[in-house]
């Protein structure tokens, strides 16, 4: 059976010469924009912040440029995506700024126009999450064994051991009738 009843046969080798210049040119194009342009290099081999961000409304990009700006970040990129209440952020590198004053820029500009309050600097921006607003205290967990000796320091910073002479913790009850606004009052006190 024959599904092409005429033999196709078409001269590769012959415009070989065409292909070879046509390759050298891009070549040499190719290179010479890389001398002349440089690359274009994004925040992944730079370094830097990138935050996104969603409004309630329509955000300005141009008022949110300039809030960066007036606030010593320098040379702010700021873009819509997605919706026009969505904005991306890109900061250059700053050797100057922390990770913790990074995750506080985001949250404001996620935030803008409401007060922080202490717990939300806790547990939205240091991502502090062992301190519990319920019982107004600590975080903890009752281990039943000891914990492992090959730990890292900071992991047995977080161990507290209350059967150690002069480090028991028997607790109190006083957080127990507050209500939930009293409770963060107390925080925030």
């Amino acid at each position: 059976m024959e599904f092409f009843s005429h033999q196709t046969s078409y001269p590769f080798m012959a415009t070989r010469k065409l292909w070879y210049t046509l390759s050298a040119v891009l070549m040499v194009v190719s290179l010479a924009s890389f001398f002349t342009r440089g690359l274009n290099l994004t925040i992944d081999f730079t370094g830097g912040v990138s935050a996104e961000a969603r409004f309630q409304h329509a955000a300005n990009v141009d008022e949110v440029r300039e809030r960066l700006s007036a606030a010593g970040f320098r040379e702010p990129q700021v873009q819509n995506f997605g919706s026009s209440r969505d904005i991306a952020i890109r900061l250059p590198p700053d050797p100057k700024l922390t990770a913790t004053e990074l995750r506080l820029l985001a949250y404001l500009v996620r935030h803008r126009g409401s007060v922080l309050s202490k717990h939300q600097l806790l547990t939205q921006v240091w991502g502090y999450d062992a301190y519990d607003p319920v019982k107004l205290g600590w975080k903890i967990t009752v281990l039943k064994s000891p914990p492992n000796a090959n730990l890292s320091g900071w992991e047995k910073r977080k161990i507290y051991d209350t059967t150690l002479p002069g480090q028991g913790n028997g607790g109190h009850t006083f957080g127990d009738d507050l209500s939930e606004e009293e409770r963060m009052a107390v925080i925030e006190y």
